[in-house]
């Protein structure tokens, strides 16, 4: 199948609840993605993210978290493990993965989270 990556999927999303409108419901698995750019500054943002969206998101990847991981479990989330990868000497980047518990995500030895 050949995208047009000229044309958005779904041109009429301005926000997760239109999105998650427009969406199948066969959809097996919702991912979101989102640069914070501080999670230190905007997790409220994300939890109120995740709480509006009319379908639950499964996996969450969130970029530029700009924290360490001595703090990073203030950022842990109900119901979703946290995976992380994590600039601790140098300011900004990193990264977070959360993924709802009911998938059952485990950590693989051979990944860099």
């Amino acid at each position: 199948m050949d995208f047009d990556i000229t044309k958005p999927i779904y041109p009429n999303c301005t926000n997760i609840n239109s999105f998650t409108k427009q969406i199948s419901k066969n959809v097996h698995l919702l991912c979101l993605h989102i640069n914070i750019r501080s999670l230190i500054k905007n997790f409220t943002k994300l939890l109120q993210i995740i709480d509006s969206s009319t379908h639950p998101l499964d996996v969450i990847a969130v970029s530029e978290v700009g924290i360490s991981d001595s703090i990073s479990s203030l950022f842990h989330i109900p119901d979703y493990a946290m995976y992380s990868q994590l600039r601790n000497n140098r300011k900004g980047g990193g990264i977070i993965l959360y993924v709802k518990k009911y998938l059952y995500p485990k950590k693989n030895s051979n990944t860099y989270f």
